[in-house]
């Protein structure tokens, strides 16, 4: 059974689909390879540079190989509190671990992998690969060896010696997860990473994500507009309220069995599981926009 928070309180969602996942996700309480505990993410706005309030407080434990997807409405930081685990973004209040470590900054420990793939054009695939290991002082045999490993995992060994503007953008997107998979993090933040391929690739990323992280049995946090995938990825779904001040607005438990083929998204399970967390998003959404109605009639 899993818990959501609504200004501080604590209810069940999710129950009705059964317990054999209780406890994994049971917000900061059960603890976790990584902890969220209460963290508050403000910044001043770049046009009135006034004081604002991106996350209000989130709380989110991940255990050792389990997934957790974040979706929630537009604008409502998600991918700022990706940042902030990945180290990338500063928060103001609370805290987060990783192992029991403070994260306070980028590390090896985590590796993120952007909607775009943000290869550097003038390295092969198989030298964008290599680039992280190298900074960390890696031997060139041995980053290249690690590299050609990666890139047989996503599928592009006979791609090693092209040169980015010769791939195709899925093609890009798996050199960019290769790239991250080849420090062997403890954690995989994934941000968006289907956004910018057309629907066909898109299927066939998720599957490939779901088969690697399948096999390396990896700790990851996926963030993604779309919430048949966060169902198909995860092994929970965080759910966050409205900006700006979000908050996680509800954590439902995915009790889908791994590995996950495929076809798990024409069952009936699946789709319940779309449509309970579809339904607690289209809540924040309407709700935004009788405020924004009221306000405009005020």
């Amino acid at each position: 059974m899993k818990t959501k928070t609504m200004g501080g309180e604590k209810t069940t969602v999710g129950a009705e689909h059964g317990a054999d996942g209780a406890g994994r996700n049971a917000m900061v309480e059960g603890g976790g390879r990584l902890v969220v505990d209460s963290i508050r993410i403000e910044y001043r706005h770049p046009v009135t540079r006034l004081p604002f309030c991106a996350v209000e407080e989130a709380s989110l434990s991940v255990s050792p190989g389990e997934i957790v997807s974040i979706v929630g409405p537009s604008g409502c930081g998600k991918s700022t509190l990706l940042g902030a685990i990945g180290g990338l973004v500063p928060f103001s209040q609370g805290s987060i671990t990783l192992d029991g470590q403070p994260v306070s900054a980028a590390g090896t420990d985590r590796a993120v992998v952007f909607q775009k793939p943000a290869l550097l054009p003038w390295r092969t695939a198989l030298n964008n690969v290599a680039y992280p290991l190298r900074l960390q002082g890696v031997r060139r045999s041995e980053a290249t060896r690690r590299a050609r490993a990666a890139l047989d995992r996503v599928g592009l060994g006979g791609f090693a010696d092209h040169y980015p503007d010769q791939l195709s953008g899925g093609m890009q997107q798996r050199v960019n997860l290769a790239r991250a998979l080849v420090v062997e993090p403890e954690l995989l933040l994934l941000d968006e990473p289907f956004a910018s391929v057309d629907a066909q690739m898109r299927q066939i990323l998720q599957d490939e994500i779901l088969s690697l992280l399948d096999h390396r049995s990896l700790s990851a946090v996926f963030v993604t507009h779309q919430i048949d995938e966060a169902v198909l990825v995860g092994d929970t779904i965080v759910v966050m309220s409205r900006g700006p001040g979000s908050r996680i607005r509800a954590v439902v438990d995915v009790p889908l069995s791994r590995p996950r083929s495929p076809e798990v998204r024409r069952s009936a399970e699946f789709q319940a599981l779309v449509d309970q967390v579809w339904g607690i998003v289209r809540e924040e959404i309407a709700d935004e926009f009788v405020q924004l109605r009221t306000s405009q009639a005020d």
